[in-house]
């Protein structure tokens, strides 16, 4: 994926610009994988986001939907459901 050369590109960058040619191989190491850390973690926490979000529209449209239908039901006549009775001429 695009993204994630491009997430990788740019740790590489800030751990040359921290650390610099003085670090050392494990220095570089540490730093380069706290940040990927980071990333994962900042991902994480906007998928947990996202299901939080996703779950109170599913509430409220659910609640939405159940509010519409109760009202249907109660403008409508009752005598609707019941068949017509038919009038005495025969």
């Amino acid at each position: 994926m695009r993204n994630e050369l491009n997430t990788d590109e740019v740790i590489n960058n800030m751990v040359d610009a921290v650390c610099g040619q003085g670090a050392t191989a494990r220095e570089r190491h540490m730093y380069r994988e706290t940040l990927r850390n980071l990333v994962r973690l900042a991902k994480a926490e906007q998928m947990a986001e996202m299901r939080v979000n996703v779950e109170k529209l599913t509430a409220f449209t659910e609640t939405r939907t159940n509010k519409v239908s109760q009202q249907e039901r109660q403008s409508s006549p009752a005598s609707s459901c019941q068949p017509e009775a038919k009038s005495g001429t025969a």
